[in-house]
């Protein structure tokens, strides 16, 4: 293989331009090719993504294997008005 595109994969049937066959992106190729177990602690950690605005997902290992997962979400809160106490939100 050179560079860094497979040789001889391209998506089956249609292209969006009409007939024919179009190359698969490589990303897709490297996602695909990944052993079950990471390909879905991957789609995971893209659901965490999802689910926050602010914050921090830390992928905790040990010894080379994820153990766990943490999330950290920070609320943004608005800021009070000046001579008004502040209200529990």
């Amino acid at each position: 293989m050179t560079g860094d595109r497979p040789k001889g994969l391209r998506a089956v049937g249609p292209s969006e331009a009409g007939g024919g066959s179009r190359e698969i992106p490589v990303e897709v190729l490297s996602f695909a090719t990944l052993p079950p177990e990471r390909r879905g602690l991957l789609l995971q950690v893209s659901d965490l993504l999802d689910q926050i605005a602010y914050g921090t997902v830390v992928i905790v290992l040990h010894e080379g294997a994820v153990t766990q997962i943490e999330i950290s979400e920070k609320l943004r809160l608005p800021p009070s008005s000046e001579g008004e106490p502040d209200q529990a939100v």
